[in-house]
């Protein structure tokens, strides 16, 4: 999809990494749009959520490219894998969760499939979420896409037999 790091949209050549950047320096504006002038003064915290086989060198540009959207004290620490990620989400909305008791989560997204392993603990009324182990491999992208447009217009179908692909996009 980027062939040489790059990508031509409309008249302009640009680098994965621009395209993030931008989307990341909208989604802030957007979400600052709020505050004040004190609070944006202030800075915030913020992580970012990146596929497990994000190498070092990308996970330095991300969270470079959070300072320089106003994010204060970003670290390799505020990059967190998305199985992580969604271990934590899952900790934090799960009335019981399964504490001291160690789970796989499975994460497949538009274009990797992660895997963890999460052991879930609580103490004190705080509940934490430590990686065991994961592994990640860039295998879904396209294919992903289509088999799951499938599954979804034949659920549709099966209610209505009038519904076409064409409707579905």
């Amino acid at each position: 999809l980027w062939p040489g790091g790059t990508r031509t949209i409309g008249d302009r050549v640009y680098s994965c990494e621009q395209v993030i950047e931008s989307v990341l320096s909208e989604a802030i504006t957007r979400t600052m749009e709020g505050a004040s002038a004190a609070e944006k003064a202030e800075g915030y915290t913020a992580n970012i959520v990146c596929p497990v086989d994000l190498d070092r060198a990308k996970r330095v540009s991300l969270v470079q490219m959070l300072q320089r959207q106003g994010a204060k004290a970003a670290t390799l620490s505020n990059v967190i894998d998305e199985p992580l990620a969604a271990a934590v989400l899952y900790c934090r909305i799960e009335e019981h969760p399964p504490v001291q008791r160690d789970i796989l989560v499975f994460d497949a997204g538009a274009g990797t499939v992660d895997v963890a392993i999460v052991r879930y603990r609580e103490s004190g009324g705080h509940r934490s979420a430590t990686v065991l182990a994961e592994a990640g491999r860039c295998v879904a992208g396209a294919d992903l896409d289509n088999v799951m447009q499938k599954v979804v217009f034949g659920k549709i179908r099966q209610t209505r037999n009038d519904f076409s692909e064409a409707d579905l996009f």
